[in-house]
């Protein structure tokens, strides 16, 4: 039985990769997006994951951005991110209303430790 589904966002395809590979073993349903903006057309469709897994420094720094147009749309602003990360520091991310910080490499049991508590 599939579980909650996950929307994973970064802009290294193996790092997507890697990690939907390990949700679907654990049995989640994974969408992808190599961007931000990517993620946001996604979303537009209706779709709506359990959690977003978000890469924030991306090759257009769209991790930012998706923060800035998310807490636009009120349909949005409900759904947890989860920062990851390779800068040791999550209070710029936290501010934004991320609801938690892995910090990159991220360690895949962590990862689905942190998906579990947010769906």
């Amino acid at each position: 039985m599939e579980r909650s589904c996950v929307l994973v966002v970064d802009d290294d395809r193996e790092i997507r990769v890697a990690l939907a590979a390990i949700l679907v073993a654990e049995g989640y349903g994974v969408l992808e997006a190599a961007n931000g903006e990517e993620a946001l057309e996604v979303l537009r469709t209706g779709v709506r994951p359990s959690v977003i897994l978000l890469d924030l420094m991306m090759a257009d720094r769209s991790g930012w951005r998706f923060f800035d147009e998310r807490d636009k749309d009120p349909r949005l602003v409900g759904i947890p991110v989860i920062v990851l990360s390779a800068f040791p520091d999550s209070a710029e991310a936290r501010a934004r209303r991320a609801s938690d910080y892995l910090r990159k490499p991220v360690d895949f049991d962590s990862v689905i430790e942190v998906v579990e508590q947010h769906c």
